[in-house]
């Protein structure tokens, strides 16, 4: 899959889109296609700042998104594949966010 991920701090400039592996949803997380991804004010300022996890650097930012749930984890009971979610999670450095084609997300997000 193709995700943007920042390889460092500054301009627009130190996102590029990459490969990475598409994540596999496990316990009470759901896998989301993403087809809408916000631009949050955060993401700028950690663009520019940094992470809120620097050792996790490349990162994939990106906090609010919308899409379609393509896979849910084996204890997951409030959503099923098909379903049309819309979240703010993730893209602070500790869990990738929604810059790229997928994201796992816990079922309660």
């Amino acid at each position: 899959m193709k995700a943007i991920l920042m390889t460092a701090l500054g301009k627009p400039e130190v996102l590029q889109l990459q490969e990475v592996p598409q994540p596999i949803p496990t316990n009470k997380e759901i896998l989301v296609k993403i087809f809408a991804a916000g631009v949050n004010p955060i993401d700028t300022k950690i663009r520019q700042r940094g992470t809120f996890f620097p050792e996790q650097m490349p990162a994939i930012l990106g906090c609010d998104g919308a899409g379609i749930v393509e896979a849910v984890g084996n204890d997951v009971q409030k959503f099923g594949v098909g379903d049309e979610v819309y979240f703010c999670y993730g893209g602070l450095g500790a869990s990738p966010g929604n810059y790229a084609e997928y994201i796992i997300v816990d079922e309660r997000w």
